[in-house]
């Protein structure tokens, strides 16, 4: 009995060595010593100076280093330049008071393919801009008004808007452009002819005869029209010429030019006065002569072409507006009162046909078909009338067969 109980009790020391034993070996080996920081201390410390810190890498951007000392760098390289707005010019279309707009009316063509800058579109009862209409060679408009270097215009559809004067044409411009012409070589000056007075213009000769103004002539300071007006003389006036040039003009004995073609040999059977020398007082009274002498009167009106276009001018001396040539004219050559405006002009005399027309009828003309008349000529027979065109025109002759907008023809006597 008690050798078995020994045998029990040995057994059970065994095996509590054994399980001892092996608890003892795990110790230390679990899985848990790996989630164990490495020691910072001690000979087995771990080390962080792994190498030289470095900045991070820069990342290149599209920006330019830019001073305003570096003169390689021009701003204006780095600079675009809009195309000005329909409010831009607007708003500075005749802002500057010695750049102020001149009224015109008057057709022009278009010379070179352009565009219309961003014109107003009032045909819906709205405005609205960044609308672009092309213009090619040969389209034709009507030019409201101008200044140094834009134009206001307006199209047949009643567009408007601004192009630059550089593309205008006063006259017809075909859409085929012709081609540049040969320069030509610039001609040799032609010896002063024989007999020359010596006053100094080339191509006067000197002669000694006397002719009379067979209209209202003008005097001028030079044999031309380009030359300033000095004086209007009566017709019939008594000129004496002591030079006549080889582009048609007389010199008279007191130093003033006349064109020869508007002279006469022999005195006028009637009206007119005489003057030793061709003076004439104040030079703005014109013929007296009454009656219907349309001839005459065609003349008369041809013999103030190349005067210069002044707005609101009536008289050779100031200038003439459109109007203004018109009720001079009427005043001085019939004594026909007439009113200072081309609306109130075509409310006078009696309304005629244009195959009907005459020399001596007032054409009056309504540019932009609104009822109020912009310009008004007069007829002077062969096709052709004469008007104040506009300030870079002066007084001058066009075509009427080619004339537009023509809303009356008025005959008043």
């Amino acid at each position: 009995m008690n050798v078995r109980i020994i045998n029990v009790l040995s057994a059970v020391i065994a095996a509590g060595v054994a399980v001892g034993a092996i608890s003892v070996h795990d110790c230390g080996s679990s899985n848990e010593i790996d989630l164990q920081s490495p020691s910072l201390i001690g000979p087995n410390a771990m080390s962080f100076n792994t190498g030289a810190y470095e900045e991070p890498e820069t990342v290149e951007t599209g920006s330019v280093p830019f001073s305003y000392g570096n003169p390689s760098v021009k701003l204006d390289d780095y600079t675009i330049v809009l195309m000005a707005s329909y409010t831009d010019i607007a708003a500075e279309y005749g802002s500057n008071p010695a750049d102020t707009p001149t009224y015109d009316g008057n057709v022009n063509w278009i010379k070179a393919n352009t565009t219309l800058l961003s014109p107003k579109d009032d045909s819906a009862d709205k405005k609205s801009e960044g609308k672009e209409v092309k213009l090619k060679i040969g389209d034709k408009l009507v030019r409201i008004s101008y200044t140094s270097e834009w134009s206001l215009v307006k199209l047949s559809d009643g567009t408007q808007g601004y192009v630059k004067n550089s593309v205008l044409s006063d006259t017809l411009i075909t859409p085929v452009p012709t081609a540049t012409p040969t320069p030509k070589p610039t001609p040799k000056p032609k010896p002063k002819p024989s007999g020359s007075s010596g006053s100094g213009k080339s191509g006067e000769s000197s002669c000694d005869m006397t002719v009379y103004a067979s209209c209202a002539l003008n005097t001028r300071s030079g044999p031309g029209i380009s030359y300033s007006c000095l004086s209007t003389l009566p017709a019939g006036t008594k000129i004496k010429v002591v030079a006549k040039t080889d582009n048609g003009w007389y010199k008279s004995s007191s130093g003033y030019y006349v064109k020869a073609s508007l002279t006469q040999s022999s005195a006028p059977s009637s009206g007119g006065g005489s003057s030793s020398g061709g003076s004439s007082s104040g030079g703005s009274s014109g013929s007296t002569v009454r009656g219907d002498k349309s001839g005459d009167f065609a003349t008369y009106v041809k013999s103030f072409i190349g005067c210069k276009y002044v707005y609101g001018g009536s008289s050779p001396s100031s200038g003439f507006d459109c109007s203004g040539l018109v009720m001079y004219c009427y005043q001085n050559y019939y004594g026909i009162s007439l009113p200072h405006g081309a609306t109130s002009q075509s409310k006078k005399g009696r309304e005629v046909s244009r195959d009907d027309i005459q020399v001596g009828d007032i054409i009056c003309f309504d540019r932009n078909g609104d009822g109020t008349m912009e310009h008004s000529a007069i007829y002077v027979g062969n096709d052709t009338y004469v008007h104040a065109k506009g300030a870079a025109y002066g007084v001058v002759s066009d075509k009427f067969s080619t004339a537009t907008g023509v809303a009356h023809i008025r005959r008043v006597r």
